[in-house]
Order: C-alpha cells, then structure tokens, then sequence
C-alpha cells in the first residue's frame, strides 16, 4: 500500500515536468495566393478539379517537394501546372513565421482566372506579339 502511494506521488510530481517540457502544435495556414501567378501557371487549362497534393514548406513560406496524392493520366500530364501553381501559394502560421520543414495538403483545380473571352483575347495578343 505504501509502495502504491509512493508511486502515485511521484506520478503527480513527474507529471508538470512532462507537460512543461511538451511545445505547443502551430497551426500551419495557407495565407496568400498570387491569383495572377497561379492564373500563368495554368496557361489556359481548364475542366480538372481536384487535385491533391502533399507538399513540404521551403524557408520561404513556400509549397515545394510536392507529391500528388489523386494522379489519374490527365492530371500526371499537367504535374507541372499543379507544382507551378503550389508554388505561387504561402504557407505560415498564425503569427506569419514561414512552416518551413511542415506538410501541407492542398486541393488544386484546373480553372482559369480569366473568362472564356479575356482567355481568347489574350491568347490573339500572344500569336500577335510573336
């Protein structure tokens, strides 16, 4: 019975110990996207949703090293598409440090910016300027 005590005493003396010595989780955010940049990215594509992705946030804040998670034959093809576009986003957390070292899970699709008639005049200017 006196064993039982004594263990349980050093149980509760241990156990502040353990908590202090815990650090707290941070939550990583995906706070900014340059829409301009990830609308290049895509160059035109559209009608693929859906894309997952697990990347790894570099020093900067930025998604790099990214797998994607739903590879069919249409998105595989694009990969460089959906990396440009995870590339022009910024992963920090609440206080705005970058993640750097975290994983982010992030939902992309292929949908442009630009309406179907800015996408068309934009690609006569291109033909025009070349």
């Amino acid at each position: 019975m006196i064993a039982t005590w004594i263990i349980a005493a050093l149980a509760v003396l241990a156990a502040p110990a353990w908590q202090d010595d815990a650090v707290p989780e941070r939550s990583v955010q995906v706070r900014t996207v340059d829409e301009v940049a990830a609308g290049r990215c895509l160059n035109g594509l559209v009608g693929i949703r859906g894309v997952q992705m697990r990347c790894v946030v570099d020093a900067q804040g930025r998604p790099s090293d990214c797998e994607i998670l739903n590879p069919s034959p249409a998105i595989t093809r694009r990969a460089s598409v959906f990396r440009c576009m995870a590339s022009k986003m910024q992963a920090t957390y609440e206080d705005g440090t970058p993640a750097e070292g975290q994983t982010v899970f992030l939902n992309l699709g292929g949908r442009t910016y630009l309406s179907s008639e800015e996408l068309r005049r934009d690609r006569e200017a291109e033909r025009a300027g070349q």
